[in-house]
């Protein structure tokens, strides 16, 4: 069994100080509770600003640099969420995968940009999907938005992802979509995913929390509140086996009507 903990905070924006003492202290509260897995939110270092993520945006790695130093110390795995990088003049809204030796074992940078929120207008969109071994699992990270186009989930999946891992900063009032897409892309996958959104409110919205984890049964294993709050689930990789010889989706899926054609191809 792997314990897994999602870190659920209210994040004060800009104030990137303040939301790495709380992140640090939450990672600490979960490791005490003997979790392997620690999960963080979105923008947990600065929350989202629009007009000021290009100055907020690292390119030092200075809360990657302090999550890997936690991660080994510790002795713990961190999916730390994400945070604002730059890359030249291009600012990316970047996940990292950090091992329990506190090296980065991969990252994702997110490829689907809320436009409602303006994050098209603050963030250069990535371009790679890929997984990320663990010894524990093996990682599909996605962010956010992400969470309404079924194919990234499914490729995750293709490329043998077993635990969905996806930080947000969901906003009110689309509680039922957020539960209903996350239960379609673990049920559908039949995988796990672990889902941290953010709480509180900023000037772009008010985030209602509600981070959960699910089983590959599309099953809630265990949901937070609307409050700061860090849950615990357990999960077992080999019920992901389970699953799929029970349903076998996988076994049965027609990638010969799946190709896109062209008009010349018809």
């Amino acid at each position: 069994m792997i314990k897994i903990a999602a870190i659920q905070t209210d994040i004060d924006p800009g104030n990137k100080e303040k939301n790495l003492s709380t992140a640090i202290k939450k990672i600490k509260e979960a490791v005490n509770q003997k979790a392997s897995i620690i999960c963080l939110s979105e923008l947990f270092n600065t929350g989202y600003m629009p007009e000021e993520m290009h100055n907020l945006a690292e390119k030092d790695g200075e809360t990657i640099k302090l999550l890997t130093e936690t991660a080994r110390e510790y002795n713990v795995n961190i999916l730390a969420g994400s945070i604002a990088e730059k890359d030249n003049s291009n600012v990316f809204n970047k996940s990292y995968i950090i091992n329990s030796k506190g090296h980065i074992a991969g990252h994702y940078c997110k490829t689907h940009l809320f436009p409602l929120m303006g994050e098209d207008r603050s963030f250069v969109c990535g371009n790679r999907i890929s997984v990320v071994k663990l010894e524990e699992c093996t990682i599909g990270p996605m962010i956010c938005y992400d969470i309404r186009f079924p194919e990234i989930a499914r490729t995750l999946a293709l490329k043998g992802a077993e635990l969905l891992s996806i930080p947000a900063a969901f906003p009110s009032p689309r509680l039922n979509h957020w539960r209903i897409l996350l239960q379609a892309r673990a049920v559908e996958n039949q995988l796990y995913a672990v889902a941290v959104n953010r709480v509180g409110s900023d000037r772009t919205g008010n985030y209602f929390g509600h981070s959960m984890i699910i089983d590959p049964w599309g099953e809630i294993l265990c949901e937070a509140g609307e409050g700061e709050e860090v849950i615990y689930g357990e999960i077992e990789i080999n019920n992901i086996n389970k699953v799929r010889n029970k349903i076998p989706c996988f076994q049965d899926r027609r990638k010969d009507l799946y190709e896109m054609k062209t008009e010349n191809d018809r």
